[in-house]
């Protein structure tokens, strides 16, 4: 097993990168609503969002971590997991919105 490989997987990639917290979850709970819930708070595509409220890397997933915490009364893996095979993450952006 490569060295960049730790036990847990928190390390998952090959360039040894270790992941943060959320982007582990993504992984563990991939499904059709992370992949959604990411369109609206990835750097790359989501729509204009007044940083006001949120800080953070939008690549590293801490906009989406901070998000799910509120949505989620802290309990973010829980809303993860409940939403895994739901199609779409519309009523996560309304919420935010």
């Amino acid at each position: 097993m490569p060295p960049s490989f730790k036990v847990g997987f928190e390390t998952i990639n090959i360039a040894g990168k270790e992941l943060t917290k959320q982007a582990l979850r993504n992984a563990v709970f991939s499904g059709s609503w992370v992949s959604d819930a990411n369109r609206y708070f990835s750097e790359n595509t989501r729509p204009k969002i007044d940083d006001e409220y949120l800080s953070g890397l939008t690549n590293s997933q801490e906009y989406l971590e901070t998000v799910i915490e509120w949505i989620s009364s802290g309990n973010i893996k829980r809303y993860i997991s409940d939403r895994q095979y739901v199609q779409a993450a519309i009523e996560f952006w309304n919420y935010f919105s």
